[in-house]
């Protein structure tokens, strides 16, 4: 018996700024799958596996190195793999595998047709972030408000323009009036 030919793939769509976003939008759900399939590990906390796909994109996205090559397919990949007797054959194929995995790299669908209030009343959910990394979630009142649910005081500040992201839609536009708590 021996050795297998491994190889791991993650999209190179975004840069590393991008795919921290796409960090911020991922479920919790979704990292801890990615993590526990990709690296083995049980029991993981959604902010453990936030953590290593965090670390995995710093270690990769838009570094040089000599274990992991730009392929292009019909886009462009993160590549890396070779000879294995069951352990990793790179330094950096469990990092590729978990981008892969997690999908933070792929480039995430814009929908510009309704807002975040619309996808609210669709019964999807709604996260806004201001202060990367944390998101928070949104929700719509009774009374058809929409509320970010923060512990951030945002009265008085200029903040630019506001993030908001569905999960089943990707980024959507700001709905036209909302509040804050």
């Amino acid at each position: 018996m021996g050795a297998d030919y491994v190889v791991a793939i993650a999209p190179m769509e975004v840069d590393a700024d991008e795919a921290v976003m796409n960090l911020v939008a991922l479920s919790d759900e979704a990292a801890i799958t990615a993590v526990s399939v990709v690296l083995g590990m049980e029991d993981v906390t959604a902010n453990e596996a936030r953590l290593r796909i965090a670390t995995a994109i710093h270690a990769i996205v838009g570094v040089e190195r000599r274990d992991v090559d730009p392929v292009r397919f019909e886009g462009q990949a993160y590549v890396t793999g070779g000879l294995s007797w069951g352990d990793s054959p790179t330094a950096a194929f469990d990092e590729v595998a978990l981008l892969g995995a997690a999908g933070v790299t792929a480039k995430q669908p814009v929908i510009s047709e309704h807002n975040a209030r619309d996808c609210l009343l669709q019964g999807h959910e709604v996260f806004a972030w201001w202060d990367i990394p944390y998101r928070h979630a949104v929700e719509i009142r009774e009374d058809g408000t929409v509320m970010v649910l923060t512990d951030t005081d945002r009265s008085g500040e200029s903040v630019g323009d506001d993030t908001f992201y569905c999960q089943k839609c990707g980024d959507v536009e700001a709905p036209d009036e909302y509040d804050y708590r």
